[in-house]
């Protein structure tokens, strides 16, 4: 609330506080406007709302970030899903081969089986086949042994003899028949034993491979199952994440929605403060108007200080004693010179262009020693008019004739001390003034013609490149391009370029002598570029013996131009050669000797304390004269006396008048310190007296100075 309606609160309570308010005629006091703190001024109301907002966008940068890490845990486990995929695409393949191989292998197996009960059944048919030998060797034997026996019976006959030779031929015959065939059999069956010992051993592999490859299909199936199972629940994530930004994405849009809302708010404030900066306006204004009437309050209280100022020659034999007279006639003495040479505020405001061409002057870069030097010879010029006006009086009169006059023609003495004082001030206030008038028109002058000469040393420097650039020798322009940032030697910069642009001329006329018709037209441009610089120096008028024009006048004579037809000789200063050699950096320069004038200069005001920027300024730059301190043996001259007002040091006075004289240096002082604020005072609102009230303003004026109506 305070930070909403505070200011509203201030300004009530200021509009309830007017009717008390009234003009102090006594100089107390002014009316101030207490400043305000910076912290009850227009106190965002949206404050909590923009936080609110930034703690919703920061938590939006995080949920990004949280959802670009699950992106890319989702990218990784689809990466991860599509090389298990691969992967089991790979095992599918190889399980598909190795099917394949199996199924070759049963097929293989299938034959060798087939080929293995073929094996046995020749095995068995071999076994038999063996068995039947067997039982025939047996039943030939038998047989043998029978026809042994019958042939032992029928030994004795010869045919049947042959018979049984030729009969026991065959059957040995036979038997060794059988017994090859039955051998070769064995053999026969010893290999498909061994082939079906070495297919069952193969069978056995394969079988161990198949197997193999079973168990690594079903943990290739196991793993692709986990990453889809993995997969889906980052999906389910993923999904959870979507509908908490698009959540989020309701709030941000409720969150915009308000802070239109208070946007709005925000422009209805803003015409509200317009209208409170119109009521401001108008405040201003009217303590521009209360200033206004004390101005005239205080000039009315000048008119009652004039008033005791008159009280004042009227009584005359008020002071104390002859050293406290002396003490407040040294104090009052300065009034009229230094009414004269300070005054209001106009004399500055009319020397600001002035001081404000100076200053842009300073800040180019060029040297600025003329007008230095013009601005001290000015000051030279009033400091000698001010010290004319101020010993007059002391040559005329002294103590012992005002003393005398006192004695014995007391009226006599009081005319001769008003002609002292309008002679005093008609010379400040006519002589002085057009005196500083005249300087005044010869600063800005020279000023004029100042930027002129620091465009035409620019333009020098071009035409310095220009002669660099056509061919001339560098050694003879580098010492020019010293001087390029000195104003002050641009005649001599000029007169320089001419004689190298002259002699560059003659070497080229001389060197189109030499040479043929055909030769000499390549040199005609050169030429006419040289003889345009020549002319272009030429209308500048720098380059003769004497330079035209009222600065170069000045750089030659150390006078200002008014000096020479507007002021006498004896009310002309001495000229400071030191400073005439100073402007003139690259010639020696004539001492102009002017003898001095041994004339004592009396003290027309106390010495002043020194400023810091007299205290730092170099000697030879001061052209003030320090003031002789005041002497009990003369005391102040009857003309100061009188024209600060004051009496002579022998008439004695009452306690009432003193403490009179001292209630109007009191008010002096206030009267003072007054001018003091005036000149601090801006658009009609004094400033603070508290050093901390007026930082409090000064901090509330930048604020509402960012403010965009």
């Amino acid at each position: 609330l305070d930070a909403l309606f505070g200011f509203d609160l201030g300004l009530e309570a200021m509009e309830s506080g007017r009717s008390t308010w009234k003009m102090l005629e006594s100089g107390g006091s002014m009316a101030k406007l207490m400043p305000v703190a910076s912290s009850k001024v227009l106190t965002p109301a949206g404050g909590e709302i923009k936080k609110r907002i930034e703690q919703l966008e920061h938590t939006q940068i995080s949920l990004e970030r949280e959802k670009g890490r699950l992106e890319r845990e989702v990218a990784d486990a689809r990466a991860s899903r599509d090389e298990a995929r691969d992967m089991m695409h790979d095992l599918e393949s190889a399980l598909s081969e190795a099917r394949d191989e199996r199924s070759g292998l049963h097929r293989e197996l299938d034959d060798l089986s087939a080929k293995v009960r073929a094996a046995d059944a020749e095995t068995d048919e071999a076994t038999s086949l063996s068995n039947r030998l067997s039982k025939r060797v047996s039943e030939l034997e038998h047989m043998i042994e029978k026809r042994a026996e019958e042939l032992a019976s029928a030994l004795g006959e010869f045919d049947s003899r042959e018979a049984l030779l030729t009969d026991l031929r065959d059957l040995s015959t036979q038997e060794a028949t059988t017994k090859s065939e039955l051998s070769a059999a064995e053999v026969r069956l010893d290999e498909v034993r061994k082939s079906l010992d070495h297919d069952e051993r193969l069978q056995r592999v394969l079988t161990e491979q198949v197997n193999a490859q079973r168990d690594r299909h079903r943990t290739g199936q196991g793993e692709l199952d986990e990453v889809e199972r993995r997969i889906e629940s980052q999906r389910a994530e993923l999904v959870e994440l979507e509908a908490e930004a698009h959540a989020h994405r309701r709030l941000m849009e409720e969150e915009r929605g308000r802070i239109l809302d208070s946007e709005r708010k925000s422009t209805i404030m803003q015409s509200e403060l317009r209208e409170m900066m119109e009521e401001r306006r108008l405040l201003l204004r009217e303590l521009g108007d209360l200033d206004a009437r004390k101005a005239q309050s205080e000039t009315e209280l000048r008119m009652l200080l004039e008033q005791a100022e008159d009280i004042q020659e009227a009584h005359e034999m008020a002071l104390l004693d002859l050293q406290e007279a002396d003490r407040i006639r040294a104090r009052l003495a300065e009034e009229p010179l230094a009414q004269a040479l300070l005054g209001d505020e106009r004399g500055l405001s009319s020397l600001e262009p002035v001081l404000d061409r100076m200053a842009n002057a300073r800040s180019r870069g060029y040297s600025i020693v003329l007008l230095d030097r013009a601005v001290e010879r000015a000051l030279a010029i009033i400091q000698h008019s001010v010290d004319e006006v101020a010993k007059t009086p002391r040559h005329l009169l002294s103590l012992e004739v005002m003393d005398l006059l006192e004695r014995q023609a007391p009226e006599t003495a009081s005319t001769v001390r008003g002609l002292t004082r309008w002679s005093v001030q008609s010379r400040l206030e006519h002589q002085l003034a057009e005196t500083v008038q005249h300087v005044v028109i010869d600063l800005e002058g020279l000023l004029e013609e100042y930027e002129r000469s620091v465009t035409m040393l620019a333009q020098m420097q071009e035409v310095l490149h220009g002669l660099v650039d056509l061919g001339l020798p560098a050694e003879d322009i580098k010492p020019l391009e010293r001087f390029s940032h000195m104003p002050e030697a641009l005649p001599y910069i000029s007169v320089e370029a001419r004689r190298l642009i002259q002699r560059s001329l003659d070497e080229i006329y001389l060197d189109a002598d030499r040479r043929t018709a055909g030769d000499a037209v390549g040199l005609a441009e050169t030429v006419e570029v040289l003889e345009s610089l020549l002319r272009r120096l030429d209308v500048a008028g720098l380059t003769g013996e004497e330079p035209t024009g009222s600065l170069w006048t000045f750089q030659r004579s150390g006078s200002l131009p008014f000096e020479v037809d507007g002021l006498a000789r004896h009310e002309r200063p001495e000229i400071n050669t030191e400073a005439v050699r100073h402007m003139n950096p690259v010639e020696e320069v004539t001492e102009v000797t002017v003898t001095p004038s041994n004339v004592i200069i009396a003290p027309s005001a106390p010495a002043a304390a020194p400023t810091p920027e007299a205290s730092a300024a170099p000697v030879s730059n001061s052209t003030w004269q320090p003031i002789e301190a005041a002497a009990e043996t003369d005391g102040v001259d009857i003309s100061t006396r009188i024209s600060a007002g004051l009496t002579p040091a022998d008439v004695a006075g009452n306690s009432d008048e003193a403490e009179l004289m001292a209630n109007i240096d009191v008010a002096l002082s206030e009267v003072d310190s007054a001018a003091g604020i005036r000149e601090s005072t801006e658009n009609g609102v004094p400033p603070p007296a508290d050093p901390s009230q007026r930082d409090a303003l000064d901090e509330l004026e930048r604020e509402l100075s960012d403010l965009d109506m």
